[in-house]
């Protein structure tokens, strides 16, 4: 089965998101699965190439943006942003919805160029957008995973607070895309009660929690 992860980014860029992502890559190739990453690089803008490999895992970057793409007609591209400002009142997030859609046709691309059977959406909640977008393009099944919710990490790194616009924004968008996603994977039992405490039904979660892999932690002599 070939299965196409959708990531906020990837390596090379390393940190726990990047590396428990390429993790599970690897693990699935042991069993004989054929994962593939597509990182959207929405809100951090990365000068990536179009495609790298990592330990023979092939990683695609989305280098498209409202600014540079050139195969969206500008009477959509415009009616898409003006929609959006009815909705909205922040322009960083008018562009993070516009770049989410966009994205959307760049999975459905390489979805069709690698006959990719499923599509894996890693949180953030635009990974989940971006994926139900192109599953229901494509008609291909996709499943939502969800390590934390960033909104919550932004008030707990004080970089705003739960009556903050952006706080809000976060909320009622990771709560779409789970409602909409008909199988969600969930890091933990406190992070699935935390989701639940939203109304969503919490029949829809399978909890996968953290793991290691045994055979790279061999112990060693004290120093």
């Amino acid at each position: 089965m070939k299965i196409l992860h959708i990531l906020a980014y990837g390596l090379p860029r390393r940190n726990g998101y990047t590396l428990r992502s390429h993790n599970i890559f690897l693990a699935q190739k042991k069993i004989g699965l054929e994962p593939i990453a597509c990182t959207l690089n929405i809100e951090n803008k990365d000068v990536l190439p179009d495609y790298h490999y990592e330990d023979s895992i092939l990683y695609y970057h989305n280098n498209y943006s409202s600014k540079n793409y050139t195969n969206i007609s500008s009477k959509t591209l415009s009616l898409f942003r003006t929609l959006l400002r009815f909705s909205l009142v922040s322009t960083r997030y008018n562009e993070l919805l516009i770049n989410t859609y966009l994205s959307a046709q760049h999975i459905v691309k390489i979805a069709k160029n690698e006959n990719i059977q499923i599509i894996h959406a890693h949180s953030p909640f635009y990974c989940g957008l971006a994926a139900q977008l192109a599953s229901q393009i494509i008609q291909i099944p996709y499943v939502y995973e969800i390590r934390g919710l960033w909104h919550l990490s932004g008030v707990a790194e004080k970089q705003y607070s739960e009556n903050d616009f952006v706080y809000r924004f976060y909320n009622i968008c990771e709560s779409y895309v789970i409602r909409q996603c008909p199988k969600v994977f969930i890091i933990g039992k406190s992070l699935q009660n935390e989701i639940t405490n939203w109304g969503i039904d919490n029949t829809k979660f399978t909890i996968v929690s953290n793991a290691i892999a045994p055979e790279k932690f061999i112990p060693q002599q004290k120093d």
